[in-house]
C-alpha cells in the first residue's frame, strides 16, 4: 500500500527494482489513479491499455509524432529557445562542447534566416557546407552524422513539419507517446525536447 500527495507528484521520483518486481505495474497504478493529465513516454507499449479505463487518453504511436524542435513554445523568445535546443540536442546525442560550439552559429543562422526552420533545414545547411579544415572537421562530421542518423531513420517524419502538434492543447489531455520503434538518439531527442518544451512553456 502506498500513498502520494500532489506535492510529491511534482518532484523527481526513482522507482528501482529487479526484473519482474513490479516497476511497470507500480507506474501503471500511479497513472491509473491520477485525476490530472499526464504525459508518458512509453518504451515498451506498456501503457496503451490505460485507454480501457480512460477513454479520453490520447495514444500517439511513434510514426504519428510530429515535433519541431526549432520552433519555440509560445512566449519563449528564439534566442532563449535556441540555447535550450542546443543543450537538449547535444546532451541526447552525446555531442561534447567542441561540437556544440561549432553547431551554435549554424542553429542561430537557420533560425534567423528562415521563417519556418526545422531540423531538416539545419541539416541541409550543414550538408551544403564545405567540410572545414583541421580539428573543426571532426565537429562537422559528428554533428552531420547525428543529424543524418535522426533524419533518415525511423524518426525522419517526426521532425519534418514546421507546426507539428498543438502541444498546448495536449496539455489538457493525458498522453502516451509510444517511442519503442525509434532508435535511442531519436527516443532521447523526442523525450528531452518535449520535456524542455513543457518546462519552458510553464
Amino acid at each position: 500500500v502506498y500513498t502520494y500527495s500532489e506535492t510529491q507528484l511534482v518532484q523527481h521520483l526513482l522507482i528501482a527494482a529487479s526484473t519482474g518486481a513490479g516497476k511497470t505495474n507500480t507506474i501503471y497504478q500511479i497513472l491509473d489513479d491520477l485525476s490530472v493529465p499526464f504525459w508518458n513516454f512509453d518504451l515498451k507499449h506498456d501503457y496503451r491499455h490505460l485507454i480501457q479505463k480512460h477513454p479520453e487518453l490520447v495514444v500517439i504511436p511513434a510514426e504519428k509524432i510530429r515535433l519541431n524542435l526549432l520552433k519555440p513554445p509560445p512566449l519563449v523568445d528564439t534566442d532563449t529557445w535556441s540555447k535550450q535546443f542546443l543543450k537538449i540536442f547535444c546532451d541526447t546525442t552525446d555531442l561534447l562542447s567542441g561540437s556544440k560550439n561549432w553547431l551554435t552559429p549554424h542553429v542561430e543562422q537557420v533560425i534567423q534566416n528562415h521563417s519556418q526552420p526545422t531540423l531538416h533545414t539545419l541539416y541541409q545547411r550543414i550538408q551544403n557546407q564545405s567540410p572545414p579544415p583541421g580539428v573543426e572537421r571532426q565537429y562537422y562530421d559528428r554533428v552531420r552524422s547525428r543529424l543524418k542518423s535522426i533524419l533518415t531513420g525511423k524518426g525522419r517524419e517526426i521532425f519534418r513539419h514546421y507546426d507539428g502538434f498543438n502541444y498546448e492543447k495536449l496539455l489538457n489531455h493525458s498522453v502516451v507517446f509510444e517511442i519503442k520503434e525509434l532508435d535511442k538518439n531519436t527516443q532521447n531527442l523526442v523525450t528531452g525536447g518535449l520535456l524542455q518544451w513543457l518546462y519552458s512553456h510553464h
